[in-house]
Order: structure tokens, then sequence, then C-alpha cells
């Protein structure tokens, strides 16, 4: 089996989701200026839906913490700068964006009120020379997939359930979403007009994924497993970006 390097993917976004044994205890956790030491620069807060998301610059992009009614986000993705890019936007390769966003989603997950469920969701992509470059990336990861580089509009998605390493009674879903996608031009958004400036066609692998604790648990994930159980998600999708579709 060919081994690839996850670090040839490059960074959209790293997500944390988390379900909180009681919806009441939203809102108990580190919030933006307990975990950095500062005002967000934007917060949109609607009470009656209970509904709010604060945002800030972080490391190469942004980071976003948000609630809502059910569950608890922190979020490192890419922020569109004011200059047009000629580039997929990124945050690097995954290894730097973690280093970036690790200390604080740890600090963060150790600030949690009692949690049933967690998942980690990074998205990725691998740039590429050409539309037919893409699908013969996909197609070597996908193993079970015979992908035609002739055709398009390829979308796949599975589920390949694992029994967790770092809590032995627990089930982890590794759901992945795999994809190519092109770049044609930007979109940017002036005072009065809204401008598309035309760049040279641009291609890249995708690949999504949310790697996730059993949904099916109804009991508290104990506080002390959060940091190794994070790691064990973390490590989940390196695999997958280094082996592709396995069991």
């Amino acid at each position: 089996m060919t081994t690839f390097n996850a670090d040839q993917w490059l960074t959209e976004s790293l997500r944390i989701t988390v379900f909180p044994c009681r919806l009441e205890d939203i809102g108990s956790e580190l919030d933006w200026e307990k975990l950095l030491g500062e005002a967000p620069e934007s917060v949109e807060d609607q009470p009656r839906n209970k509904y709010k998301v604060s945002r800030g610059p972080f490391g190469e992009g942004q980071l976003v913490h948000a609630r809502y009614p059910d569950r608890i986000e922190l979020i490192y993705a890419t922020s569109i700068g004011p200059s047009p890019t000629e580039s997929f936007p990124n945050l690097g390769p995954m290894r730097s964006s973690l280093d970036i966003f690790g200390p604080t989603a740890l600090r963060w997950i150790e600030g949690l009120p009692p949690i049933k469920r967690i998942a980690f969701g990074p998205s990725l992509i691998k740039p590429v020379g050409s539309h037919e470059e893409a699908y013969k990336y996909l197609g070597s990861l996908l193993h079970d997939v015979s992908l035609d580089v002739a055709s398009s509009d390829f979308s796949y998605q599975i589920n390949r359930p694992r029994k967790s390493r770092a809590k032995s009674d627990l089930k982890i879903n590794r759901l992945s979403k795999w994809n190519a996608i092109k770049l044609r031009g930007l979109r940017v958004v002036g005072v009065d007009i809204a401008l598309t400036i035309p760049l040279p066609e641009k291609y890249a692998a995708r690949a999504e994924m949310d790697i996730n604790t059993d949904q099916e648990l109804t009991d508290e994930l104990p506080s002390k497993d959060l940091p190794a159980l994070f790691n064990e998600l973390v490590e989940l999708s390196r695999e997958i970006l280094e082996a592709g579709d396995i069991p």
C-alpha cells in the first residue's frame, strides 16, 4: 500500500465540536477572553436563538468560537485578506496548522463542562497541476473506487468506524468526504461593488473529515480522558491522509 505524506495537504480549517451532557452548561466553557486574554474582533449574538459567534485574528487566519443551542465549536479557519490571492486560501501544512491550533484547543478542552461527545473536523486540500492529476491522486487514496480521469463532478463519502485506543469501550466514527475542486477567480466585495477577478485555473484534491465519538453514547466522557481522546482523533485524520480510505 502506498503511503502519502500528510503534510503535502494544506489546511483550510480545523474544527472541534463538543456536545455537553446538559444544554444549560453551554456558556460555562472558556469564552474568548479567558482563552486568549483579549476581546474578540467581532461578536454576533442572538440570545433568543441561543446563538453566539466570536471571531478574531489567530495564527495564519482566524479563530471562531461558536455556541449553538445543542453544541459548542472552536474553529481555526482561513480568512480572505484585502489583497487577492492566486492560490487556494490555506493555513499552511497540516502539521504547522496543528502546532498553532493544538495548544489553544487543548486548553479549551480542559475548560469544558461535562460532555458526551467530541468531534475533530479538518478540511484540507492537495494542490495539483490539472483536473486529471486531481482525479488520479484521489483514485490512489480511494482504494475501492475506480475513478475515470475523464469524468467530472466526483464526490465520495464513507464512514469507517473503529474501536478507540484511548478509551476501549468507545467507538469512533471516521467519516471522510472526497472531491476535486477548481479555482477560477476570486470574488472581492468592495464598498460599492462586488468584483470577480479572473485568475489562472488552479486545481486541488479535497478531503473533509469528521472524526467523532459515537453519538449513541449518552454518558459523560471523563474529563481526564479528553486530551488523549482529542489526540487520537487528530492521529486518525492524519492516518486517512497518509493511507487513504482504509478500514
